[in-house]
């Protein structure tokens, strides 16, 4: 296994370079929109989590029936 790339090697890599990516061109596309279009941003993203939160309790309470 010495010296061998693994396919999930590669996949980790991927998948931290396109979250990289992603950050450096959100905060490109802010400083250009400015800050209060970055506070909307922030906002929508803390809705994103509560969102994915309240999926999740949902799936659970789902399970458990």
């Amino acid at each position: 296994m010495r010296g061998k790339i693994l396919i999930r090697d590669v996949s980790i890599l991927m998948a931290h370079w396109l979250y990289s990516e992603r950050q450096r061109r959100r905060e490109l596309a802010n400083r250009e929109r400015g800050t209060e279009d970055h506070m909307g941003e922030i906002l929508g993203d803390i809705f994103e989590e509560s969102e994915k939160e309240r999926q999740k309790r949902r799936i659970e309470e789902l399970e458990k029936e």
